[in-house]
């Protein structure tokens, strides 16, 4: 599937801004400095001749470069012992990987700066995404997170039947947020989780999918959406067509069971926030990696499902949601309103005088 981008930054010489801003402006490298790069074996996000070209201006930039083929790890515990240690020994990681998303949940040893990179083909690399400086993001990500902090109440609703709502706890930020996305992401595009251990409503299914904490497979696309009935954070009743149903259940279910975890509970949701975020996968071809990528677009939004611990191992997305956070909607069909206050716009100036950072991509692969 191809992917337009709706009013790109400048073009020149893309590629090595987009590379110069993972390399410098996000994992901050400098001369002399051990660089570590963990690249998937046989991996459909994986281009080898991608990040060839970032490890090769990783060398021109003076850094010591190491890399680390290795093939998909099918969990945290999994992590090779020859991997842990040479995080520890290097002062920054660039991961692309699937074990960038395992880190989530496994400490990282050592001090250094762990990046999982999500540019890593050149589709992504390429992009106006990639270009917008990391920076840029770093301040709205401050400015979202301080916002967030305030919030005590949400609400969402689709167009497939959602309806739904909770409070968010005092200790929201310590219990959603300890010992995990511990490592940065680039580009950044989604913000830290709210807690829906309080969630009651109606919650719309016709996508569930791995959320890279195991492997338990990709997850399920349902033909038609199903509607579940949640209590106090826990889904109690599944409604719709039988065949969609049934599906849901086991996908669920079997996730429980390979993971030891509640198959009906939600600990957590979080939206897109970055406008030019895109997937070059569609949902109906190569599903979790539409869902990696298309995560991080404002018209997104997932619950994180199967365990009490943010993330759960399932993701269970929703499209163009409406999402008010004490009576103010923040998410409006894809639009991330809060990037259009004032005090944020004022905030990105130096970085961004054109706004062109904000522009929606809308091309989210379905």
């Amino acid at each position: 599937m191809s992917s337009t981008i709706a009013s790109p930054l400048p073009q020149h010489d893309g590629r090595s801004i987009a590379i110069d801003n993972l390399l410098l402006r996000c994992a901050k490298i400098a001369p002399g400095q051990a660089v570590l790069f963990v690249n998937e074996i046989d991996s459909p996000n994986v281009d080898r001749r991608t990040v060839e070209a970032i490890e090769a201006r990783a060398r021109d930039l003076g850094a010591t470069v190491t890399t680390i083929w290795a093939q998909l790890v099918p969990g945290p515990d999994d992590i090779p012992a020859q991997i842990v240690n040479a995080i520890a020994a290097s002062d920054v990681t660039i991961i692309s990987h699937n074990l960038g998303g395992l880190l989530r949940l496994r400490p990282i040893p050592g001090n250094g700066i762990a990046v999982h990179n999500y540019a890593s083909r050149d589709e992504i690399l390429d992009s106006a995404w990639t270009r917008v400086p990391y920076a840029l993001w770093e301040v709205v990500g401050g400015v979202i997170a301080d916002d967030f902090k305030q919030r005590r109440a949400w609400h969402i609703t689709d167009e497939r039947g959602t309806d739904i709502g909770g409070t968010v706890p005092a200790n929201n930020l310590a219990r959603a947020y300890a010992n995990v996305f511990s490592t940065r992401t680039f580009p950044i595009g989604t913000h830290q989780p709210f807690l829906a251990t309080t969630a009651n409503g109606t919650l719309s299914i016709q996508w569930l999918v791995s959320s890279a904490n195991h492997d338990i497979g990709d997850g399920i696309r349902l033909d038609h959406p199903v509607l579940a009935d949640v209590r106090d954070g826990r889904v109690v009743e599944i409604t719709g067509r039988a065949g969609d149903v049934s599906i849901a259940k086991a996908f669920l279910e079997n996730a429980g069971r390979l993971t030891g975890q509640d198959p009906y509970r939600l600990s957590s949701w979080h939206a897109g926030i970055n406008p030019q975020a895109f997937t070059a996968w569609s949902d109906v071809s190569h599903l979790a990696r539409w869902q990696t990528l298309a995560h991080n677009n404002p018209r997104t939004l997932h619950f994180h499902i199967v365990g009490e611990h943010t993330p759960g191992e399932i993701s269970l997305p929703l499209i163009d949601p409406v999402v008010t956070l004490d009576g103010e909607t923040l998410w409006d069909r894809g639009r991330f309103t809060l990037l259009e206050r004032d005090d944020v716009r004022d905030a990105i100036k130096a970085y961004d005088d054109r706004g062109e950072a904000f522009h929606l991509n809308p091309e989210i692969g379905i």
